[in-house]
């Protein structure tokens, strides 16, 4: 279907709406005119005031170095496949949270000074609710661990003793076990191992259990 298209005269410009998909005409405002004129006399690029610009809200319309310094504030979220890469810091009052793939966990890393080798911690593949750890408040000291009280809450502890049942040459359970009947033969200690000092003078040794004469 033929249609007219009136060309824009002095005075007026051309402007694609976005918001119709239309060309339309408009006149040409005295603030466009004087801004554009200090600007090609000065040398300077344009200035757009923020009132001005209009909201981008089609993806990919922002490529490469299109942006280079400023602030993204809102409840804007960054998506997509690419990676974001910064020397600087990166700082939020929310949570932090490394996102599963729907198929495996993701990790979160920490690289050594040149980036060719990181350590990193992940999730288990399922969880049946949500857990966190509380971290202590201050270090420990040398040789102590870290102690759970099965709440979520860790704190450093000095090295825990044993506990359960004890096995091999021991009978009972820790704390307190002893020696198994039998364990020890003479083929384990070595001659000389024990002094007389180290017999108690209510030692109840059979003469059967002793060798050799009992007089020199």
């Amino acid at each position: 279907m033929p249609f007219a298209l009136r060309v824009p005269v002095d005075g007026e410009q051309l402007v694609f709406d976005d918001t119709t998909s239309k060309l339309t005409i408009r006149k040409i405002t005295m603030d466009q005119v004087e801004g554009l004129d200090d600007a090609l006399a000065s040398g300077s690029a344009v200035e757009i005031v923020d009132g001005k610009l209009a909201t981008i809200t089609t993806p990919g319309k922002v490529l490469g170095d299109a942006i280079t310094s400023g602030t993204i504030t809102g409840s804007t979220i960054f998506s997509g496949s690419g990676g974001m890469t910064t020397t600087g810091p990166i700082s939020g009052s929310g949570n932090v949270t490394v996102q599963g793939t729907g198929t495996a966990t993701t990790e979160l890393r920490f690289a050594d000074q040149d980036s060719s080798n990181y350590v990193g911690f992940k999730a288990p593949g399922t969880l049946s609710a949500n857990k966190v750890w509380t971290l202590p408040a201050s270090d420990g000291s040398a040789g102590q661990v870290l102690k759970t009280d099965g709440l979520g809450n860790f704190s450093w502890v000095s090295g825990l003793a044993p506990t359960g049942a004890a096995g091999g040459d021991l009978t009972g359970s820790f704390q307190t076990p002893q020696l198994a009947d039998n364990s020890v033969s003479s083929a384990e200690i070595a001659d000389g191992a024990i002094m007389n000092a180290e017999i108690a003078n209510t030692a109840g040794i059979a003469t059967s259990k002793l060798s050799g004469s009992l007089w020199e």
